[in-house]
């Protein structure tokens, strides 16, 4: 019964996943928030995929709240940091954006979240910081 139990599950990732794949991004947050309220420990890529479902409705309340439960439970979790760190950059919280993002300096070596970071940084008068970061975003960056 378990093992039944987790397939039925798991088929609520894969429904939402073709509801946001045909633009269909209500149906996904539905599918989504049924499959979170059935789901005792969502992994991670259910907080991602819920997160990315309400980002796509342009429900960022909700984006901001399934993105900070799944760094909650998944805390070295990149994909869910830097997804939360972009609704707080958006948000004006740049402190916030970077605060989430520091964790993710030794594992994730991304041009636009070294972009993103340069831009928090100047944003707080932290002028060396994003002087560094734009360094390192342009290094990695074979299209500049």
């Amino acid at each position: 019964m378990i093992i039944y139990d987790r397939i039925i599950k798991s088929i609520y990732l894969d429904i939402a996943q073709l509801h946001l794949d045909s633009k269909e991004c209500a149906a996904a947050v539905k599918t989504m928030e049924s499959y979170l309220n059935r789901v005792s420990y969502p992994p991670a890529d259910g907080w991602l995929l819920a997160g990315i479902a309400a980002k796509e409705c342009g429900k960022l309340a909700d984006t901001k709240r399934y993105f900070e439960q799944g760094v909650k439970y998944y805390p070295r979790d990149p994909l869910l940091r830097f997804n939360l760190g972009q609704v707080y950059f958006y948000e004006k919280d740049y402190a916030g954006a970077d605060r989430v993002w520091s964790a993710l300096a030794d594992t994730v070596h991304d041009p636009s979240l070294y972009y993103l970071r340069a831009v928090a940084a100047r944003k707080q008068n932290d002028l060396e910081a994003a002087e560094k970061y734009i360094h390192s975003a342009l290094m990695l960056d074979t299209k500049a």
